[in-house]
């Protein structure tokens, strides 16, 4: 199972949070990118970048791709945020559960994933599985990535 939890490794902080600091653990992969200037969207027209700006939402990035005519008969879309947290809407304006001040509001580093039209069980699938992955990944670019070794960790067992 692939699962991703951000954060910034600071012994300091660490050493005061206790239980609620991140454990390193054998076989973990810690890893770090530059900071990201843009959210990716993919759709049916295929995947884009747009730059971030301050107080971009996503009803505003919905409204913004049906005026670019992006969004075809889809009727949901998925806001990946920078933290690996996938949150789910629709996208018909009368249908959106956002409005006003409960707009979510759209980090850079994000991926939007318009969900592409289709009833056969491969494209739902491709529309589940898809946001899903993206939370596995890392945001951002220039990414490196380091695996655990046990043998280089100290043994540091809880009593």
């Amino acid at each position: 199972m692939l699962a991703r939890i951000p954060g910034q490794l600071d012994p300091r902080r660490d050493m005061r949070a206790g239980p609620q600091a991140i454990r390193i653990a054998p076989g973990m992969v810690i890893g770090a990118c530059q900071a990201p200037r843009n959210i990716v969207i993919m759709d049916a027209t295929g995947v884009h970048q747009r730059k971030w700006s301050p107080n971009l939402t996503l009803d505003a990035l919905i409204d913004e791709r049906s005026a670019a005519e992006a969004l075809g008969p889809a009727s949901q879309v998925s806001l990946v945020t920078p933290q690996g947290q996938v949150l789910t809407r629709p996208i018909a304006r009368w249908n959106r559960l956002t409005s006003g001040d409960a707009d979510l509001p759209i980090a850079p580093g994000a991926s939007v994933v318009i969900s592409t039209p289709g009833l056969d069980t491969a494209q739902k699938w491709v529309n589940q599985a898809l946001p899903e992955w993206l939370a596995s990944r890392l945001p951002g670019h220039d990414c490196q990535s380091w695996q655990l070794d046990a043998a280089t960790l100290p043994d540091t067992q809880v009593q």
